[in-house]
């Protein structure tokens, strides 16, 4: 490839256009396994906030179950929002904030 060291054609070219994908996939892995944390706190019997859904699902303690929602649904905000930055930072190509404006 040009002549270049296999280590800066790996950096500069594969990793840049690859790196979108690899942070999608990582981070909704990781927002995935929040989600299983019910199946496998209630299986094994763990405390955490999967066993504390479950029972305010079965017992019906709506304010609980809204309460967790929220936290869930924040942290899958703050995930999202952090790889959109980390787009920024990865790929030069992907542009941030004010610099998309053109401004």
């Amino acid at each position: 490839a040009k002549g270049l060291p296999e280590r800066k054609v790996l950096y500069g070219h594969v990793l840049r256009t690859a790196s979108p994908s690899i942070v999608t996939m990582s981070i909704l892995s990781l927002l995935g396994s929040l989600g299983g944390a019910i199946i496998t706190e209630s299986v094994f019997t763990w405390p955490g906030m999967g066993t504390l859904y479950w029972m305010c699902l079965l017992s019906g303690d709506v304010e609980v179950l809204l309460a967790v929602t929220y936290v869930l649904t924040l942290l899958y905000l703050i995930a999202m929002v952090l790889a959109d930055l980390l787009y920024g930072l990865l790929d030069p190509r992907v542009r941030v904030g004010m610099m998309a404006r053109g401004r």
